[in-house]
């Protein structure tokens, strides 16, 4: 991988990451759901079943896809909707297949990481009184 992918494959890396572990804090957290978090595991997993999810999306991509998957794909990574064509497809279209496979190999440890940071932080506003809502 030449330094321009390496750039690219970091970019996409976090723009994924961030996404997975979003995408379970959609909603906000109250009552019973806030009790959830005295596991530190709460987070991680359902960020690791998002990513699940999203791999499942991209992995059509890594070759040539159908103009269904890759809207189905676009839909679920762009951040700003499913036609936000800007932070997505123009970066991994300038990726060489073995940059997107090593993209994708590389998801799983930073998404587990990401979320346990974030259920940290969640659970000791949560302990300390100062309410959290992530929406």
């Amino acid at each position: 991988m030449n330094d321009t992918e390496r750039s690219t494959v970091a970019m996409l890396v976090g723009t994924i990451v961030h996404r997975a572990v979003l995408w379970p804090m959609l909603r906000p957290v109250t009552a019973d759901r806030l009790a959830a978090f005295e596991g530190a595991e709460f987070l991680a997993e359902r960020a690791t079943a998002a990513l699940g999810v999203l791999k499942r999306r991209i992995e059509p991509l890594i070759a040539k896809a159908s103009d269904e998957h890759r809207d189905d794909a676009l839909a679920a990574v762009n951040l700003e909707g499913p036609w936000d064509t800007g932070s997505f497809e123009p970066s991994w279209e300038s990726l060489r297949v073995p940059a997107r496979r090593e993209l994708l190999r590389r998801l799983d440890p930073l998404v587990a990481n990401a979320a346990r940071a974030v259920s940290n932080v969640v659970r000791s506003r949560s302990i300390r009184g100062d309410g959290v809502v992530c929406a």
